[in-house]
């Protein structure tokens, strides 16, 4: 709290006053994160379009939201590597991971998807792709071109294991 308080430039009791807790204002974190994340995906299960052109645009998106906070991804991969489960990212990503599984599941019950193809799967893979890309992502393709290359081309590669 004291770290937090500094590079807020407020005083610790202020924290207190307004969170109550450590875990208040952690859970407000996870309040903030989970809300950026839900408003990022809002709509996009039903936008219109064909089922792999929406498939594109919720990967798509998936990747951006998550290239926009890079605090995300690093607390996703530091808890991961630290061998700890974080329920901050846990809840941020399962919005990201959830637009996609929707959005899988509805091309497969209008014939457009493999019925073999498991939206969770697919959906949890394009999340953890996208994450450890930018993860890993060294400083000569941190620019806007190369990582919507990267994007499309991962978004390529789900839409062809979905297809007949």
């Amino acid at each position: 709290m004291d770290r937090i308080a500094r590079r807020a430039a407020v005083n610790k009791q202020l924290l207190f006053y307004y969170f109550g807790s450590k875990a208040g204002l952690h859970q407000a974190v996870v309040d903030r994160l989970t809300d950026e994340i839900r408003s990022a995906v809002r709509g996009t299960a039903i936008a219109p379009g064909h089922a792999d052109a929406r498939v594109r645009t919720a990967v798509g998106l998936a990747f951006d939201t998550l290239a926009s906070r890079p605090y995300l991804v690093r607390l996703c991969t530091q808890r991961a590597q630290a061998g700890e489960a974080s329920d901050t990212a846990g809840m941020a990503l399962a919005e990201l991971r959830d637009s996609i599984r929707r959005i899988v599941l509805e091309g497969q019950g209008l014939g457009f998807f493999r019925d073999d193809a498991d939206p969770v799967f697919v959906a949890e893979q394009a999340v953890c792709s996208a994450l450890g890309y930018l993860a890993s992502e060294p400083a000569e393709r941190q620019h806007d071109e190369a990582r919507r290359a990267w994007r499309d081309k991962l978004a390529d590669a789900l839409i062809r294991s979905l297809a007949w």
